[in-house]
């Protein structure tokens, strides 16, 4: 998705916090549509369906959202990373695993 769209969206819904009720936008980088073992290099939404599940059946909206590297090679996980919803992006805290979650912050965009 565009994220012209999604800003768009938010304009005609009186401003972000309105448009937050029932709209989210979530970046991925690298992500090629939801394929959790690749060709994409990045990490994918592989509890993004669940998310949107409890948003929409029990009121419960996702703050963050965390996307998963799976090697399928070696049958496992690799890597994990908090995304959140845009504007907001997520980096890396200068500590920690860079292949964990734990390791990342929410930051705001410039």
């Amino acid at each position: 998705m565009a994220t012209s769209y999604f800003e768009e969206v938010v304009e005609k819904s009186g401003g972000l916090e309105a448009a937050s009720e029932f709209f989210r936008l979530f970046h991925s980088a690298g992500d090629i549509h939801g394929s959790c073992t690749g060709p994409g290099p990045g990490l994918t939404l592989a509890d993004g369906t669940m998310a949107l599940i409890r948003w929409v059946e029990h009121d419960e909206a996702p703050q963050e959202l965390i996307a998963e590297r799976f090697d399928a090679q070696a049958g496992q996980v690799v890597a994990t990373r908090p995304l959140f919803s845009y504007p907001s992006v997520t980096v890396y805290s200068g500590s920690g695993d860079p292949a964990e979650a734990a390791s990342y912050v929410r930051a705001e965009r410039n």
